[in-house]
């Protein structure tokens, strides 16, 4: 275990996405309810496509949308179908991935692991991205509950992270005490709380900008998130649980501004 600067990603490129612009890719059986939950922001439902032969996936038509994005990372939460297979990220200029289609990042997935957490290069202005898996054969089913495409951002090691942060769970329990016991219910399954609290926060930096980005949109809608702690790196989908917080803390503000900030965070399964 270990220490890493927290990141995050906020922004899926294929989120609001027309259904027309995400085609199948030596694969059939792709209606339009599973294009729609590769991009509905949570990790549930689950999409299919069945492939037709080898390297079945799908592809993506960002439009222009990609064109000033600095995509480094794919995510694809748990309740695929792709354990112990290759898989790779690709990325090209030519629609349908028609010509030789780039590897944009490649991994093996071990047996039991359950997120896909693809890293690559930043690669900006190519419209057309894909998805497939490499030996895959006809009939088989891939699926997955969300293919989030977009730029992962750690803050800077300028951003003094506090020796606070939580790492606990929330648990959903019906509870009633009788016959000298208690007896309990699972509502729901256990979910991971965070907490962060960040100071030394210049207005200026891309730290402020990149916290700033959690504070507007994350009550909202949900996001990726990477804990300081190894031992749980994550990426968890999470959205945050009460408004931020942001005060300054530089006990001389005419001398100049440092902010801090505090985020609470909860993890979202569905």
């Amino acid at each position: 275990m270990g220490y890493t600067q927290p990141a995050f990603m906020f922004d899926s490129l294929g989120s609001g996405l027309a259904l027309a612009a995400i085609t199948a890719r030596n694969a059939g059986t792709f209606t339009n309810a599973s294009k729609q939950a590769l991009i509905d922001g949570r990790a549930a439902p689950i999409g299919s496509c069945t492939a037709t032969g080898s390297n079945g996936g799908f592809t993506f038509d960002l439009g222009t949308t990609s064109a000033g994005d600095a995509i480094n990372r794919c995510v694809i939460p748990a309740g695929h179908s792709l354990s112990t297979r290759n898989v790779q990220v690709l990325h090209d200029s030519v629609a349908n991935m028609g010509g030789s289609p780039l590897i944009a990042g490649f991994i093996t997935m071990p047996a039991g692991v359950a997120d896909i957490d693809c890293t690559f290069n930043p690669t900006t202005g190519l419209r057309y991205w894909g998805f497939q898996y490499n030996l895959s054969t006809n009939g088989f089913v891939i699926s997955m509950g969300e293919f989030w495409l977009g730029t992962r951002s750690a803050l800077s090691v300028d951003a003094y992270v506090q020796p606070g942060f939580g790492n606990d769970y929330r648990q959903a329990l019906a509870q009633d005490e009788f016959n000298g016991r208690t007896s309990t219910v699972v509502l729901a399954p256990a979910r991971r709380r965070f907490s962060l609290e960040v100071l030394n926060l210049d207005p200026a930096g891309a730290d402020y900008a990149l916290l700033e980005r959690a504070m507007t949109t994350g009550r909202e809608r949900p996001f990726y998130y990477w804990p300081p702690d190894t031992v749980a790196p994550g990426p968890y989908l999470v959205q945050l649980t009460a408004a931020a917080t942001r005060r300054n803390e530089n006990p001389a503000p005419m001398a100049g501004i440092r902010y801090g900030v505090t985020l609470e965070l909860l993890e979202q399964l569905t």
